[in-house]
């Protein structure tokens, strides 16, 4: 490739260098055609998911969390247009804890989108998770080349969990975006190693600030910064044997890693109206906070028996980093793993250019530190892998630089049999192709549910079925709704039209309303004469009312997600001790209702029986 092309896209690495654990360069015009071609194909993968999503954005549901968020972003707009005489941003519920970054853009874009509230927040969203997908690209590019770029591109967008969240998760998802963008600034930095550019420290204190400005965990980017910084500073002192030489480093570098710290922090506290009263403090009482949530303390489901939310165990991210992730994302990243280990133990035979050692310790700080200070903090953790959804662009990366390295190993290995070499690249690439073409199905299978995706290792989502939380943010809530109103359509069109149904479920009041419209009203229980009752397998809510006749099921897969129980006609005894209502102390935020659209995809198939204990408690928000 040329040097200008490698430029304009991204060096992969010191021009003096090899790129780490392999890549697909080629020299000449011959290598500058493929990266062209690869790079085409990597833009196509990202057009056809912007296509994907401006088509099925409205398909997504209201999750727990959004609500808080939109209202959230309203109070920051209204702080910084009033020049603070507005407060609510400060004091809002536990948000004024979240740095404001995705709420406040969202909150300008909703000021001027023709679009509902909702859709208008599920498009956004969608589209910073693109954002998320180009991240991902750029680093496995610069680390792995063309074809590393494209694979991690193709990886991440086939990544369930990581697509099924990109429309309705506030903060996970815009998190996730920033830090695998921040982890590329960070990896630019250390490969500039010793004379970083002044560009380079900007783009990583804008991109780290970002993240920050989003979950107060990014400060884990700093702290990874100054590690390089602190690692890079022993490295001298060993190799000189002088402690004077160490401080230089120190001193040389630790300036300028110090300005692009304080530059992040300036960035995070922008759109922060709560810690930029306070810009030394609040911050660490915002983490200090987050490390020690309990306020949804439950119970759940977690490998076939019940857990509590705040005394996990220390497999379960584990659990869902096996189960939730594609297999050949798994099969990848151990094969980077195990290729980055051989390399390491052969290390005193064959050098490692310092340049591909510091990106490969990037990577493994970015992964392996926030898991680990999980564990041995036993911080609370619920909801799936949802909080550290973080780590999957960045997974994607890790597995892509694994499928470039396999074909350069297995040359090496065999130089003698490169026919039986190109026999078994062909039938891998045909089996890895296999793979990608199956999780594709099962997101058009699941959708718009694909963030309850579970791999083959568990037999997909029959297998976690009561073993594991599935649709734990509600998004099954809003086709439950369409095809309620579908069905009572279909059945009896003349009653229907002059009929005033009350609805009840386990989900919180506002969210409800969102949903009811026309001639359905929301009940908060059965006690107020609600004649039907969704309830999600989330806390057992599909277990209340269970002697009341099953009208329909939302399911995917075969396997249930929300049922909708007819309450009409005599009354069942133990009704009154079964509450309907989603049960939360929080105070009813005020949004605008979001334009009504009937999904009706609800099934009557019967899905697998969970057996398990009757929740007594409503689910939390």
């Amino acid at each position: 490739m040329s040097r200008s092309r490698s430029a304009s896209l991204g060096p992969a690495l010191h021009p003096s260098l090899d790129p780490p654990w392999g890549s697909m360069h080629a020299s000449g015009a011959k290598g500058g055609r493929i990266g062209l071609v690869l790079d085409l194909a990597s833009a196509a993968v990202i057009a056809a998911v912007i296509a994907v999503v401006l088509l099925t954005f409205r398909d997504y549901g209201i999750t727990w969390d959004e609500t808080w968020h939109l209202v959230y972003g309203d109070y920051i707009l209204e702080w910084f247009l009033t020049l603070g005489a507005d407060t609510s941003a400060l004091c809002y519920r536990i948000d004024f804890l979240y740095g404001g970054t995705f709420d406040l853009l969202g909150a300008i874009v909703r000021r001027v989108s023709p679009l509902s509230g909702f859709d208008t927040i599920h498009l956004f969203g969608a589209l910073v998770g693109v954002l998320g997908l180009l991240g991902a690209w750029r680093l496995a590019r610069r680390l792995g080349g063309p074809f590393a770029g494209f694979m991690a591109v193709t990886l991440l967008a086939t990544t369930p969990v990581y697509y099924g969240h990109m429309f309705n998760n506030p903060k996970d998802l815009p998190f996730a975006v920033g830090y695998v963008w921040a982890i590329d600034a960070l990896c630019e930095v250390v490969l500039h190693l010793p004379r970083v550019p002044r560009r380079v420290w900007i783009r990583f204190a804008i991109l780290a600030g970002l993240a920050m400005g989003v979950r107060i965990a990014g400060i884990l980017l700093l702290c990874y910064l100054g590690a390089i910084v602190a690692v890079l500073a022993w490295q001298r002192l060993r190799a000189t044997g002088s402690l004077a030489a160490g401080l230089r480093t120190v001193q040389r570098l630790g300036r300028p890693a110090a300005l692009a710290m304080m530059g992040a922090w300036v960035v995070m506290l922008m759109p922060w109206p709560w810690a930029l009263l306070d810009p030394l403090r609040r911050p660490f009482m915002a983490l200090g906070r987050m490390s020690r949530f309990t306020i949804h303390k439950r119970s759940m489901p977690f490998a076939g028996e019940e857990m509590l939310t705040t005394d996990p165990r220390w497999d379960y991210l584990l659990h869902y980093f096996g189960l939730k992730l594609p297999v050949l994302v798994l099969v990848l990243v151990l094969v980077a793993v195990g290729l980055a280990g051989a390399a390491w133990l052969r290390r005193s035979r064959v050098p490692v250019p310092h340049q591909r050692a510091r990106a490969g310790g990037v990577l493994v700080l970015a992964i392996a530190i926030p898991p680990l200070y999980a564990i041995v903090l036993r911080s609370v953790l619920y909801d799936g892998l949802r909080h550290f959804l973080f780590l999957v662009p960045v997974l994607a990366v890790v597995a892509s630089l694994g499928a470039v390295s396999l074909p350069r190993v297995l040359a090496r290995r065999w130089p003698a049999a490169p026919r039986a070499v190109m026999v078994t690249l062909v039938m891998l690439a045909l089996g890895a192709s296999t793979m990608i073409v199956r999780q594709v199905r099962a997101m058009h299978e699941l959708h718009p549910h694909q963030y309850v995706y579970f791999n083959e290792i568990i037999g997909g989502l029959p297998g976690a079925y009561g073993n594991y939380d599935t649709d734990y943010y509600g998004n099954s809530y809003k086709e439950g709704f369409a095809a309620l109103a579908e069905q009572l359509w279909r059945t009896d069109p003349q009653r229907f039209l002059d009929t005033r149904y009350l609805v009840t479920g386990c989900i919180p009041d506002f969210i409800a309303r969102e949903y009811v419209h026309g001639n359905f009203a929301w009940a908060k229980n059965a006690s107020e004469g609600a004649q039907f009752y969704l309830g999600y397998t989330r806390a057992d809510c599909h277990l209340r009312y269970e002697r009341r006749p099953e009208l329909l099921r939302v399911e995917r897969m075969g396997t249930m997600l929300l049922t909708i129980r007819d309450l009409r006609g005599d009354p069942v005894a133990e009704d009154e001790d079964e509450g309907g209502e989603d049960d939360t102390d929080e105070d009813e935020p005020k949004t605008r209702r979001p334009r009504p659209r009937r999904l009706g995809n609800a099934r009557r198939q019967a899905g697998p029986a969970r057996e398990t204990k009757r929740s007594e408690e409503a689910d939390e928000p």
